[in-house]
């Protein structure tokens, strides 16, 4: 899943796609904090993002959702990378 393919969140895709490509070039801001309502899409596309940052082989900005850095954030096991 890559930030454009969040569904109903068009603010998220497009704040989250610009950070996962400049994220490819290693040009992101050290700090990104959001604030929205509950069930607007701040988790998965933070998990995005997280994946686009640590991805071993990012595609145009985006996570390749195969590499161990993906798959351990997709899984859970990545203990940097959790949900409260």
């Amino acid at each position: 899943m890559a930030a454009a393919d969040v569904c109903g969140c068009d603010w998220a895709a497009a704040y989250y796609g610009h950070a996962a490509r400049a994220a490819a070039v290693r040009t992101f801001e050290p700090c990104i904090s959001v604030y929205r309502h509950a069930r607007h899409g701040k988790t998965t596309c933070a998990k995005i993002l997280a994946r686009a940052v640590n991805c071993e082989h990012p595609v145009n900005g985006d996570p390749c959702n195969e590499c161990a850095a993906c798959r351990g954030i997709l899984d859970g096991s990545v203990l940097d990378v959790t949900e409260d």
